[in-house]
């Protein structure tokens, strides 16, 4: 409510396109940036809720960069050029009054300072000072006339997403689960602090089909909050760091018992299927059936 509230208050300010960020870009010209999103396989993510600020460097960005070319970078270096555009808020011309820091999709920061009527951001690229503030459904568009480059360029191994866009982008086996964490509203939970997440597939959530809670009865959010907690151990662990018999505590304080016999690894009753999958604030391990909580 609080986030449409704010659509509502913005676009009555600056005008409203009823587009997804990415969907502008694409119908705007933004050839270069729209080739990146694609290429890094991020589309479906900047198609959701948002809200989203990319600050996007034009074609000529990419030209005086002398960036004619995406097979220049590794696989990881483009997606950390191209998520060092995004954060995951909305910052607009008007509200920036003194220099600010704000932190990118990619988890490094940029500063924003206010400069000739439009921004400046890491003291080097210029928001346009026309034609800014583009507000679309799920958030802002900043054309800007340089390239921003990261801090760092990440290693192949270093994870750059947290675990609610891998669930995202990862949408093939994990729709239901993501469908639950909107449910419980616990978007911030997966994607702040340092969990293991038993991620139930599909076909998990296939197994309950129609015992579970209507999302629309009065207490499913607070049954969908537990389940997900008791998916959650906080910490980050490894498929090599889990140990038979070990005992993990849930984010609900419940006990999981792991179970670990060659090749094969069983948290409670139910069987991890794939692993180690990195993300910024933990690791990934799926499962093939839920862990339902014992609720009073």
């Amino acid at each position: 409510m609080r986030l449409i509230f704010l659509f509502v208050l913005i676009s009555s300010c600056f005008g409203f396109e009823d587009v997804s960020v990415v969907q502008y870009l694409r119908e705007n010209g933004f050839n270069n940036l729209t080739t990146a999103i694609d290429r890094i396989g991020i589309t479906y993510l900047l198609e959701t809720t948002g809200p989203y600020t990319i600050f996007a460097p034009t074609n000529e960005a990419f030209m005086r960069a002398g960036i004619y070319s995406f097979d220049i970078f590794t696989s990881e270096q483009l997606k950390a050029l191209t998520q060092y555009t995004i954060v995951q808020e909305f910052v607009l011309v008007p509200n920036v009054d003194s220099l600010i820091v704000k932190n990118t999709m990619l988890n490094q920061t940029i500063t924003v300072e206010p400069y000739q009527q439009t921004l400046l951001v890491n003291n080097i690229s210029q928001v346009h000072t026309t034609g800014n503030n583009i507000i679309v459904n799920n958030g802002v568009i900043q054309p800007t006339d340089t390239v921003l480059t990261p801090h760092f360029w990440p290693t192949e191994s270093r994870p750059i997403y947290n675990m609610h866009q891998l669930i995202l982008l990862n949408d093939d086996k994990y729709s239901d689960l993501a469908l639950t964490i909107v449910l419980a509203d616990m978007q911030n939970v997966f994607q702040t602090g340092e969990y293991t997440l038993f991620a139930p597939t599909d076909d998990a959530f296939f197994k309950h089909l129609g015992s579970l809670p209507d999302p629309a009865s009065p207490d499913s959010k607070s049954f969908y909050q537990e389940l997900l907690k008791n998916h959650l151990v906080p910490g980050e662990r490894l498929a090599s760091q889990l140990e038979n018999g070990d005992i993990l505590y849930t984010l609900r304080n419940t006990q999981l018992v792991v179970t670990k016999t060659t090749g094969v690894i069983q948290i409670d009753t139910v069987n991890v299927i794939d692993t180690d999958l990195l993300a910024t604030n933990g690791v990934i391990h799926s499962v093939d059936d839920l862990l339902i909580p014992n609720l009073p």
